[in-house]
């Protein structure tokens, strides 16, 4: 091999060095974050509905900082009414309400939008009992504990279902 040039062995070579394969293990990584960012731009809308109004906020706020168009509402009829003119890619619904619960206008909205993806999410054991019911009924929903930190809700949304 000449000064500055080389050959096709030195090439091939280099492929088994130690750095190249941190390089491709880093391209690899690079990769997976474009892929979960390329999942967080499909799922643009995001419905929340909590009755605790700075909740409902505060995750709309988050969201939307982050590449979402969330909107929050803070009764399950108005989750319910939204979701039918928006057609969300998301709802992130609070369980315990007064009035309709979380539940109940989950399997309200996933008939209205078969497609959205349904996270509920709940700081009460009083729950158990109603997901129970729901899952009996033939609904399945993915659930979350309140309080929920903004990175780990980032990361749920990014995972598929």
């Amino acid at each position: 091999m000449t000064s500055g040039t080389w050959s096709s062995t030195a090439l091939a070579s280099e492929s088994c060095h130690p750095v190249h394969r941190i390089l491709q293990d880093r391209v690899g990584f690079i990769t997976e974050i474009e892929n979960k960012m390329a999942t967080l731009q499909t799922l643009r809308r995001v419905l929340i509905l909590d009755d605790e109004q700075i909740i409902a906020n505060t995750l709309a706020l988050i969201l939307n900082r982050n590449g979402f168009d969330a909107r929050a509402v803070y009764s399950a009829q108005d989750a319910i009414n939204t979701a039918a003119q928006l057609s969300p890619d998301v709802l992130i619904s609070d369980v315990l309400m007064e009035g309709m619960t979380g539940i109940d206008a989950a399997i309200r909205i996933s008939q209205l939008v078969p497609s959205c993806r349904i996270i509920l999410f709940s700081g009460q054991a009083a729950t158990a009992d109603l997901l129970q019911q729901a899952e009996a009924d033939g609904h399945h929903f993915e659930i979350l504990a309140k309080p929920i930190h903004p990175r780990l809700l980032l990361q749920c949304l990014a995972d598929p279902q």
